[in-house]
C-alpha cells in the first residue's frame, strides 16, 4: 500500500495555547479558576462548567485536533473521560471539555519522591502524601479513605505493579478500539488523591486505519519514551516503516515509564523480567497487546503474595536459591551415595560370608563393573532430565511472554521429584534383579541368600528414593516453581489443579523414610540365623544402623512434610 508524506510534532515546540485565562475569566459556559497543567499544544485549566455545576478539566489550545473525537468514545475506568468538544472559530480556539482528576501527573509525583531519603523503603503513604502537597486537600469520604488505607501499606514495587496494571488496561482498552496513544510519558499519566491511575492526553494518538490509509500523517511523541520502531519512523520519515507501528509501541513506552517509577530500585527477579520484556528493542520479543502486559504485571503481585506467605528457607532452601540445580544433584546425590554405602556394607560384611568362592568372584565382579556402570547410568539420567528444566528456565525472556513454553516449563519442573523417583529405581531395582541372578546362573544359591540380597539392594532404593523426593520437592516448589509464573496471572487456580497431589504423595515417602528402615531391622532380627557367626558384629552393626535410620527419618520428614504442605497452601491461598 502506498503511503505518503508523515509531518512531525515535536513536543518542544511553543505552547500555541493563549495566556489571558485567568481565574474568573468566563469562556463558553466555563469559569476558569486555576491553570493545572501545560503542554506542548494546550494549556489544561480547572474549570467550573456553568451549566451542570461541576469541575472540570478543560483544555485549550488554537490548534484544532481530534483527540476529542478520537476519546469520546473511550470510556474506561483508567482514561479520562472527554465530556465535549467546543471550537470557537471567532476566537481560533478549541476547547476539550475534560474529567478533573483531583490528583497529579506522574512526572510531578515523581520528581517530589525522588527527592525523599531512603528510597528503596517508599511505600504507597509516601506516594498520597506527595499528591496530596499537589492538591492540598487533606478530607476524603470513606470510600477513597478505604482505598488510601490499601494503597498506604504497599511498597514501591507493588505502586508500579498496581499503576502498571490499570494503566496497561487502560492501553489495551484503547487498541481494542484500534487507536494508539503513541505518547505515553508520566506527564500523560494522572493519579488521583485515591491513589487511581489515568491515560490522559490523546493529542497525537492515531487510529490503525489512519496508517493503513496512505494519507498523510502528523506524527509526534516524546523521545524519551519513544519504542525503537517509532524513533525510527520519526527521524527516517520513511512511509515504508508505518506498519512497524502498533500496539506493541505503546507497550514499550509504558514499560519505560514504570521502568522510571522504580526511581532507580532494584526489583525482584520477575517484575525486572516482566519490564524488560515488555522495553524489548525487538518489537517480536515484547508482549504481544497490551493485555499480557498487564496479565504478567498482575502476576507479579498475586507471585509476590504467594512468596510473603512462604515459611522462612532451611538449609536446603538457603543453599538452592543461587544454584537450585546444582542443588537438586547436591541433595538428590547426599541420600543416593548413603544407600550405596549402606548396600555394599551389607553385601560385604554379611551376604559375603555366606557365598561360595566362585560366587564370591561374581559378586566381586559385579560389584567391580556392574554397580558402577547402573550408577553412571543413573546420573547420566539424571543430569539429562535436569537440563531440559535448567535451560528452560534460563530462557526468562521466553518464559515471560510464551503461555505455552511456561506450561511445558512448570510440566517438566514438577516432574523433577518423579524423575529422581524413576531414575533411582532404574537402578537399584535393576541391581535387585541381576545380582541374585547372576551369582544364582554361575552357581546355585539359597533362596533365603537370593531374598536378603534382593531385599537390600530394594532397601537402598527406598532409602535414596524417599529422601531425595522430600528434598527436591522442597527445592522445586520454593525456588524453581515460582519461577514457571514469571507472565503468568490467576497463579492460585492454576497452581491449584497442578499441586493437589503432592501433599499425600509427600506423607507416602516421609512415612518410608522412618517406618522401612525399622521394619527392616525387625525383619532382619527375626532372620538372624541367616547370618554366620562369622558376620555377627557386622550383623548388629547393620540393624543399628537400620534403626539409627529409620528415627532419623521420622525427625527429619515430620518437619519436611511441614514445610511441604506450607508451600503448597500458599499457593492454594487466596489473596
Amino acid at each position: 500500500m502506498a503511503k505518503s508524506s508523515i509531518h512531525l510534532r515535536t513536543v518542544g515546540s511553543p505552547n500555541p495555547a493563549p495566556s489571558r485565562f485567568y481565574p474568573g475569566y468566563t469562556l463558553a459556559g466555563f469559569t476558569i479558576l486555576r491553570k493545572i497543567g501545560r503542554g506542548a499544544f494546550a494549556d489544561v485549566y480547572l474549570a467550573k462548567e456553568l451549566q451542570l455545576d461541576r469541575l472540570v478539566a478543560l483544555k485549550i489550545s488554537r490548534k484544532i485536533t481530534q483527540e476529542a473525537q478520537l476519546i469520546a468514545g473511550l470510556e474506561h475506568d483508567h482514561i479520562v473521560t472527554v465530556f465535549s468538544n467546543t471550537v470557537l472559530e471567532r476566537e481560533n480556539l478549541c476547547l476539550i471539555n475534560m474529567q478533573y482528576v483531583e490528583g497529579g501527573d506522574l512526572a510531578g509525583i515523581m520528581s517530589d519522591l525522588s527527592g525523599l531519603p531512603k528510597i528503596q523503603s517508599l511505600s504507597g503513604s509516601d506516594f498520597l502524601k506527595a499528591i496530596d502537597r499537589r492538591t492540598g486537600k487533606t478530607l476524603f469520604d470513606q470510600d477513597s479513605m478505604s482505598q488510601r488505607n490499601i494503597f498506604s501499606a504497599i511498597n514501591l514495587q507493588t505502586i508500579v505493579i498496581n499503576l502498571g496494571c490499570d494503566l496497561a488496561r487502560a492501553l489495551h482498552f484503547a487498541h481494542e478500539k484500534h487507536i494508539l496513544h503513541l505518547d505515553i510519558k508520566p506527564g500523560n499519566i494522572l493519579v488521583s488523591s485515591n491513589s487511581r491511575a489515568f491515560l490522559s492526553d490523546f493529542n497525537v494518538a492515531l487510529t490503525r486505519s489512519q496508517l493503513e490509509s496512505g494519507a498523510s500523517l502528523s506524527l509526534g511523541g516524546t523521545l524519551r519514551y519513544m519504542a525503537p520502531e517509532h524513533r525510527e519512523l520519526y527521524e527516517t520519515r520513511n512511509p515504508e516503516l508505518i506498519d512497524s507501528i502498533g500496539p506493541q509501541t505503546d507497550v514499550f513506552s509504558l514499560g519505560k515509564v514504570l521502568q522510571e517509577l522504580l526511581l532507580g530500585t532494584e526489583p525482584d527477579k520477575p517484575l525486572r523480567q516482566v519490564l524488560d520484556c515488555a522495553t524489548e528493542d525487538d518489537a517480536a520479543n515484547r508482549f504481544k497487546t497490551a493485555l499480557e502486559f498487564s496479565k504478567a504485571l498482575a502476576g507479579c503481585g498475586e507471585l509476590f503474595s504467594i512468596t510473603a506467605r512462604f515459611p522462612q528457607p532451611g538449609l536446603i532452601v538457603h543453599s538452592a536459591r543461587k544454584s537450585p540445580f546444582l542443588a537438586l544433584t547436591l541433595w538428590g546425590a547426599i541420600p543416593q551415595l548413603a544407600a550405596v554405602a549402606a548396600a555394599l556394607f551389607f553385601n560385604t560384611q554379611i551376604v559375603f560370608y555366606q557365598l561360595s568362592q566362585q560366587q564370591v568372584q561374581v559378586f566381586s565382579l559385579l560389584n567391580t563393573w556392574f554397580l558402577p556402570f547402573i550408577l553412571f547410568v543413573m546420573t547420566a539420567a539424571w543430569l539429562r532430565g535436569l537440563s531440559i528444566a535448567k535451560n528452560n528456565l534460563d530462557e526468562s525472556k521466553k518464559m515471560v511472554r510464551d503461555s505455552s513454553f511456561r506450561l511445558l516449563s512448570k510440566k517438566q519442573v514438577l516432574m523433577t521429584p518423579k524423575l529422581g523417583l524413576w531414575v533411582s529405581g532404574l537402578g537399584w531395582l535393576s541391581c535387585a534383579v541381576i545380582y541374585p541372578l547372576v551369582i544364582g546362573f554361575v552357581a546355585a544359591i539359597p533362596a533365603p541368600i537370593a531374598l536378603i540380597l534382593f531385599l537390600n539392594f530394594v532397601l537402598a532404593w527406598i532409602i535414596a528414593t524417599a529422601y531425595s523426593y522430600l528434598l527436591h520437592q522442597k527445592i522445586v516448589l520454593q525456588v524453581l516453581y515460582p519461577m514457571c509464573f514469571w507472565g503468568d496471572s490467576s497463579i492460585t487456580e492454576i497452581s491449584s489443579g497442578e499441586l493437589a497431589r503432592i501433599p499425600s504423595k509427600s506423607r507416602f515417602f516421609s512415612l518410608m523414610t522412618g517406618v522401612i528402615p525399622l521394619l527392616s531391622a525387625v525383619l532382619a532380627l527375626f532372620n538372624g540365623e541367616l547370618v554366620l557367626g562369622r558376620s555377627q558384629v557386622a550383623y548388629k552393626l547393620f540393624v543399628s544402623g537400620l534403626i539409627g535410620l529409620g528415627t532419623a527419618g521420622m525427625f527429619f520428614s515430620i518437619p519436611a512434610i511441614e514445610t511441604i504442605s506450607a508451600l503448597v497452601l500458599a499457593f492454594q491461598k487466596k489473596k
